[in-house]
């Protein structure tokens, strides 16, 4: 059985709908766990059967909080295997009960709070139940109508050059269908595309006619990398990938690219997709608390140093 889990790791932002409080998402959560103390206090239910709770909260000092949120369905069965001879042909799924005093876990979410900065490792329960969750809470503790008022927001707008030269670049892959990229050739040689449509060329002679623009549906991508064989001339390599990047991202000359810098984070078109995978130690279908809070804290502090968590 492994003994780790990947799991990946996302950013967001807690952005208010009607206008920005003066406090902040962490400010809220903090004055909630004042007023809801117990773990009863901290649980809310949707549509009478799915239960969310909150097996852990932990403040930092000065700032900061780190939180388990746990769901189950009271009562809920789980399915199982059973073991058959070997000469059996088939076998039927059946169902066990939690032991006395427990129930099986549906899903949990680990969180990091910063301020509006909000890291998250999620197990089966997603942004939009973790937003929930707090709302719902922050009404209970008869707070602020406000301070329900927000969403959990992909940043699209962080500094990116900030990020890629902290960052570096490890990968960036250009797409297109093959009409797309001839048609570009001509209009854009100049832009960084130009490779990606003298592809497309060179593939529409293969096939007998390189000025053909009609439509077609086949699609071509060109992955530009870097050779970590060639040592001596490595970091002009690096410098000249991260400046595509930068042209790519700023100048919008392509409009389907994802580039992936060398800690993971994925940088596409209109957004910036801040995640990264890591390797937790698994306990059962999820993983170690301690352990998540761990990489979150690490990952967080990556996002900070180069910028990406500014306004």
């Amino acid at each position: 059985m492994a003994t780790q889990k990947s799991k990946t790791l996302h950013y967001r932002r807690a952005t208010w709908i009607k206008k920005r409080p003066k406090t902040n998402f962490e400010s809220y959560i903090r004055q909630m766990s004042q007023k809801l103390t117990t773990v009863a206090d901290k649980t809310i239910t949707i549509d009478g059967e799915k239960y969310t709770g909150c097996a852990k909260l932990k403040k930092l000092n000065p700032t900061g909080v780190l939180l388990h949120i746990v769901t189950q369905t009271p009562g809920e069965s789980a399915s199982v295997v059973p073991h058959t001879a070997p000469t059996s042909v088939e076998l039927d799924v059946g169902t066990a009960t939690p032991p006395n005093g427990s129930e099986f876990l549906d899903g949990d979410a680990f969180l990091l709070v910063y301020g509006n900065d909000v890291c998250i490792c999620a197990g089966g329960l997603r942004d939009g139940g973790v937003r929930q969750y707090f709302s719902e809470l922050f009404r209970k503790a008869r707070m602020s109508d406000n301070s329900t008022q927000f969403e959990l927001m992909k940043v699209a707008n962080v500094n990116i050059v900030n990020l890629i030269n902290s960052q570096g670049v490890k990968e960036i892959d250009l797409r297109s269908t093959m009409y797309e990229a001839t048609a570009n050739y001509s209009r854009r040689k100049h832009k960084t595309d130009g490779a990606l449509g003298a592809a497309g060329r060179h593939l529409k002679a293969i096939f007998g006619s390189a000025n053909d623009t009609t439509e077609d549906s086949l699609s071509i991508s060109l992955t530009i990398g870097l050779d970590k064989r060639r040592t001596k001339s490595i970091s002009l390599g690096e410098n000249r990938i991260n400046e595509i990047a930068i042209d790519l991202a700023n100048e919008d000359l392509y409009d389907d690219y994802v580039i992936i810098t060398n800690t993971g984070q994925r940088i596409s078109h209109n957004e910036i997709a801040i995640k990264t995978n890591v390797g937790i130690k698994a306990k059962g279908k999820s993983v170690d608390r301690d352990g998540a809070w761990a990489e979150l804290m690490k990952f967080y502090l990556i996002l900070k140093r180069s910028g990406a968590t500014e306004q």
